[in-house]
């Protein structure tokens, strides 16, 4: 139970300092990240302290919260992640447009039942 309650305060410090990099003003030039540094992104093993598979599992978390978009980038250009390898995968802001626009949808979503 140790080890369980440990991994679950690592997994959540590590949802806290991948939220943080992305607000960092210092990084707000930077549109893209991944779990280690790449060319054309920060790597949150940089920034967040945490194995990779805690980040890992952070960032998968905060994607299905809405919180982190996922997406894939080819050549600067973004793709969806079903197209592209795990070499391709990045991560980037959640704007408020799309937060504006996912909430629209849960509204229309909740109206039709």
């Amino acid at each position: 139970a140790t080890a369980k309650l440990e991994k679950q305060v690592a997994l959540n410090a590590a949802k806290t300092g991948i939220l943080e990099v992305l607000s960092d003003t210092a990084l707000a030039e930077n549109k893209y990240f991944s779990v280690k540094k790449t060319g054309n992104s920060v790597g949150f093993m940089d920034h967040v302290e945490g194995e990779r598979s805690i980040i890992l599992k952070a960032l998968t978390q905060l994607v299905a919260d809405g919180q982190v978009r996922k997406t894939g980038l080819v050549g600067g250009v973004e793709k969806p992640t079903s197209e592209v390898n795990a070499f391709q995968i990045r991560y980037a802001r959640v704007t408020e447009a799309e937060v504006q626009t996912e909430e629209a949808a849960e509204e229309a979503a909740a109206e039709a039942k």
